[in-house]
């Protein structure tokens, strides 16, 4: 089994589960002639049959494989001990969040919910170990990388088709057409151009150069998603890659241009948000949160929710699954009004949506390690590592702000891909260092 997660062999098939959940349906569609904006409809997503679980399935084979393989894997001392951690603080996280249940506030029936996202961040957990043989197989680099741009091709190729169709027929403009390309919704398919992205970026067995172009490739599917997040989010991968190339140039002029290249990234970042806004048509972000309906409203009204909770719901939650995009996309397809449950609402916060599952108890253990994950993962001794850990982070902390990572499949893989890739590369770059 230990060869399956090798990197060369587990990251293309992380992408191909993804990719192929619902791809044949959205070519069927762009076959009749039709073209999905926003999301694919209830009945193209129920005629997927059973290929609509081979996502869910994968992740239950990592989750477990990952376990299985765990006793034979050689791993500082320091990450064994954080592994022994981890177990005890998923185990607390997942007994807080029955409390809800057992406490009589929801029913049982929006636990497998919880248990969904739960799954996904223990086999994201996972890759992250699993991740030190994208370090040190640096000859298989290419092979991962052949197998991105394949994905990305197809996908492309999907969304300018897409695109054509949608231009004739509605007459609407690149970006505010909001294009789903091979997947569900333009969501899932901006989140898709950030893993492409940052999956690419860890592989230094081919050059910068040619990872730059997949870069730029995954900023124009982020566009046609009209999604404002991933297109700034693949912007930042872009201009961290600018900024490692910088170090290859001969130290003499290394200096002047990094001293060009600040104001330069002033600029393209005034200027690149601008034509975002215009391109994708959606308002001024920074404004549009602020109004009625937009995130920071939407958080202020739902801390006002949580202030009519009584001691129990605010210590300990309703239960896992509330409020996730799992459990109301099920209480729709049942025909059941979400707002039947209290705090079974999307919040686009996942600090909020984690206080209405497990309570102030549950979310101060939940964030208290993350935020101790965070910090054992900072690199230390590699510089390359550093600049990479900086990009990583400040995208998660911009996920948070647009929404919960957690449930999003592409996005917990790619970050748990890319904090191992620099964990495992500090790591080396450690051993390397003369005593």
């Amino acid at each position: 089994m230990k060869w399956i997660l090798r990197a060369d062999h587990l990251l293309p098939l992380i992408l191909l589960a993804g990719v192929s959940q619902y791809a044949m349906i959205a070519i069927d569609v762009m076959k009749s002639g039709g073209t999905s904006l926003w999301q694919l409809t209830n009945d193209d997503l129920d005629s997927a049959g059973i290929l609509r679980y081979v996502k869910d399935c994968f992740v239950v084979f990592i989750s477990c494989a990952w376990l299985i393989v765990l006793p034979k894997l050689k791993l500082p001392t320091a990450l064994i001990v954080r592994i022994r951690i981890y177990f005890i603080w998923i185990v607390g996280i997942i007994f807080l969040g029955t409390l809800g249940f057992l406490f009589g506030y929801s029913p049982f029936t929006f636990l497998p919910a919880g248990l969904r996202w739960i799954l996904l961040l223990h086999a994201s957990f996972g890759v992250f170990i699993l991740s030190s043989s994208l370090v040190t197989g640096l000859q298989h680099h290419k092979f991962i990388f052949r197998c991105l741009w394949l994905f990305l091709l197809i996908d492309t190729y999907a969304v300018i088709l897409q695109f054509i169709t949608a231009s004739n027929l509605l007459d609407l403009a690149f970006g505010n057409s909001r294009l789903t390309g091979l997947f569900s919704n333009a969501g899932v398919a901006a989140f898709f151009s950030i893993a492409i992205a940052l999956i690419s970026f860890q592989l230094d067995g081919v050059s910068l150069k040619k990872r730059m172009i997949i870069t730029l490739l995954s900023i124009f599917l982020a566009l046609s998603s009209g999604t404002r997040f991933a297109s700034t989010a693949v912007f930042i991968i872009l201009l961290t890659q600018m900024w490692e190339l910088t170090e290859t140039i001969n130290i003499k002029r290394r200096f002047q241009i990094k001293i060009m290249f600040v104001p330069m990234v002033l600029l393209a970042i005034f200027f690149g948000y601008q034509a975002l806004v215009k391109q994708v048509d959606r308002g001024d972000a920074i404004t549009q949160q602020l109004e009625k309906g937009g995130r920071v409203a939407n958080f202020f009204e739902f801390v006002e929710l949580l202030s009519t909770a009584d001691l129990g719901e605010l210590l300990v939650g309703r239960g896992l699954g509330i409020g996730t995009n799992t459990a109301i996309a099920k209480n729709i397809a049942e025909g059941i009004d979400p707002n039947l449950y209290r705090f079974n609402r999307l919040t686009d916060n996942a600090l909020i949506t984690s206080i209405f599952q497990f309570g102030l108890i549950g979310a101060t253990l939940f964030w208290t390690g993350i935020y101790k994950f965070i910090i054992f993962v900072k690199p230390k001794y590699s510089k390359t590592a550093k600049n990479r850990y900086n990009c990583i982070i400040i995208i998660i902390l911009l996920t948070l702000m647009a929404g919960s990572p957690l449930e999003h499949y592409f996005l917990m893989m790619s970050y748990a891909t890319s904090l191992g890739a620099v964990y495992w590369k500090d790591q080396f770059a450690k051993k390397l260092r003369p005593a």
